[in-house]
């Protein structure tokens, strides 16, 4: 929620950004056509959205059909989930499904579009989901 001037210029100076994108083609939840978000799936109208109006530089990540686990000889997350948990995307979408496992290292959104589908950011303590979209990759 934006309570004053001052989130509101935080989030103006969004604008122009760059935005690294770790995604899974599930369709017809998300996809990419010519390199940019398929505004017919649902996902790509609500991302395609708001990266226009942002003018954010989008950088897409395909994670080639690997959302994520824990590897227990390893100690380290796979995939979609590693990518953000360790910080190489900002942003993850794509048919995402909640695990308490995976919102242990990072954060989902309320759900997206239909069927329960929610975007992830990093862990970033107590902020909100939405906000560490927001702020992930400026602080």
């Amino acid at each position: 929620m934006i309570k004053g001037k001052s989130d509101l210029l935080e989030l103006n100076s969004l604008q122009n950004r760059f935005i690294r994108i770790a995604f899974n083609e599930v369709r017809p939840a998300f996809g990419l056509t010519n390199g940019k978000s398929d505004m017919s799936t649902f996902e790509g109208l609500f991302l395609g959205s708001y990266t226009g109006k942002r003018n954010l530089n989008t950088q897409y990540i395909d994670m080639e059909s690997k959302w994520g686990n824990f590897d227990s000889k390893t100690g380290i997350w796979t995939g979609q989930v590693g990518k953000i948990a360790y910080g190489g995307a900002d942003l993850g979408i794509g048919y995402v499904g909640f695990s308490a496992e995976r919102n242990s290292i990072i954060s989902f959104t309320m759900p997206v579009g239909f069927g329960g589908l929610e975007w992830i950011s990093k862990n970033k303590g107590r902020d909100s989901p939405f906000y560490n979209i927001i702020k992930e990759y400026f602080t």
